[in-house]
């Protein structure tokens, strides 16, 4: 997948100097996959200083709540998390990811990609890979 953070989909990540986050805003995906098992996700900023280090610090995180996209901090905190990486300067962010076995399959995880600066500071692209061994796995547009 190839995405950008822009407009109100540069909503940044909670901070001191971001309270007022809404954490929706960020760009998220449904995850489907058909059975428990492990796999790899890879996030890529594009906008970057030198070929190690990005312009904007990602961060992302894919957690069990149904394929229904994050609206607030809330949400995340009654969901399982899944794999989470960040937030991190490097151009890439690359995580390992376990499907949980207690969960009813096929399933679909949300995931959500920020960065951690709100506004045009935070304006840029990004690409979401994601490796199963699942032959039907879907990766999904929520928002």
């Amino acid at each position: 997948m190839h995405d950008k953070w822009e407009g109100k989909y540069a909503a940044g990540l909670p901070t001191r100097d971001n309270q007022d986050c809404v954490i929706g805003q960020n760009p998220q995906y449904g995850l489907t996959v058909s059975k428990p098992g492990n796999g790899y996700l890879v996030l890529r900023m594009k906008e970057k200083e030198n070929s190690y280090k990005a312009k904007l610090k990602g961060y992302f995180f894919v957690q069990s709540y149904d394929g229904v996209p994050l609206k607030s901090n809330g949400d995340m905190r009654r969901a399982l998390q899944v794999a989470s990486h960040g937030p991190s300067p490097y151009a890439q962010l690359p995580e390992p990811i376990t499907f949980p076995k207690n969960l009813k399959y096929p399933y679909t995880f949300t995931c959500l990609v920020a960065n951690m600066e709100p506004g045009a500071a935070g304006e840029g692209g990004f690409s979401l890979q994601i490796y199963t061994k699942d032959p039907t796995m879907e990766v999904n547009k929520l928002n």
